[in-house]
């Protein structure tokens, strides 16, 4: 038996626009999953078939083409390039950091504004803020712990860097 999702039996008669339709036709049908899983049992064979000689990139192109591309142009509901450009221009760096530091990478803390010792910035956060004008100590963490930037308890003053600044200026204006 052959499932089928776009009539196509070949890489050569692929239609992205025909799946993304089908996809879109079995979403309002509710059987989405079932034209999923019958487009990944006729296209994934196709793209991973031990079939001639191994070539990751031609894989890696047929893969793209054959299975990602249309997923993401459903899922986006038009072109994902697009979409993607709108989703961009609405993000927006975070107001709290928190990068969780690994072992050995530095830290800084500044003798001036920190609530307390524990109170440490990562290194962008640091260079990008006004505690680098500051008393500093730079340490080399042991792992774990994170960055507080953008946290108003752990800072007397200056709580956010230039960086996530941005984010509580963007965030208020929306």
């Amino acid at each position: 038996m052959s499932l089928t999702v776009s009539g196509a039996k070949s890489i050569a008669e692929f239609n992205p626009s025909q799946v993304i339709q089908s996809f879109q036709e079995a979403y309002e049908e509710g059987c989405i999953t079932d034209k999923l899983r019958q487009h990944f049992c006729q296209f994934v064979p196709l793209v991973y078939g031990l079939l001639g000689e191994y070539d990751p990139n031609r894989e890696e192109r047929k893969a793209k083409k054959l299975l990602f591309n249309p997923i993401e142009a459903f899922l986006c509901g038009g072109p994902p390039d697009a979409v993607f450009k709108e989703l961009k221009e609405k993000d927006h760096p975070p107001i709290l950091c928190g990068r969780v530091f690994r072992s050995g990478e530095p830290t800084y803390s500044c003798r001036d504004c920190a609530v307390d010792p524990t109170c440490v910035l990562c290194i962008d956060c640091f260079n990008n803020g006004a505690h680098r004008k500051h008393k500093y100590r730079m340490s080399t963490s042991s792992g774990g712990g994170y960055c507080d930037c953008g946290d108003k308890e752990a800072w007397k003053t200056d709580p956010l860097c230039e960086i996530h600044r941005k984010g509580e200026e963007k965030g208020s204006n929306q």
